[in-house]
């Protein structure tokens, strides 16, 4: 419901989020399905990730200053979701 100049659509079939806030608006958008990574289990509330955690087709990679580059790297993932400040 937002009006736009101009939309850019991007493909991206695979995400790995390593920012909580980002998983539950995955799944409002209807892109839970391309969720492959998640930056902790435990941080994970909305229903559909946590279908496709226990089925196995999403892995914890860590974040902050626990996150595991390689596997992040190892997904693949055409779209990287993260969170930085200046004062954790």
């Amino acid at each position: 419901d937002i009006a736009a100049d101009l939309v850019v659509r991007t493909p991206v079939s695979t995400v790995v989020t390593a920012n909580y806030g980002m998983n539950s608006a995955l799944e409002a958008l209807g892109l839970a399905d391309r969720v492959v990574g998640v930056g902790s289990f435990r941080g994970v509330t909305s229903p559909r990730l946590k279908q496709r955690i226990t089925e196995g087709k999403i892995l914890e990679v860590g974040g902050g200053t626990h996150s595991n580059i390689e596997r992040t790297l190892a997904l693949a993932p055409d779209l990287f979701l993260t969170f930085y400040s200046a004062y954790p």
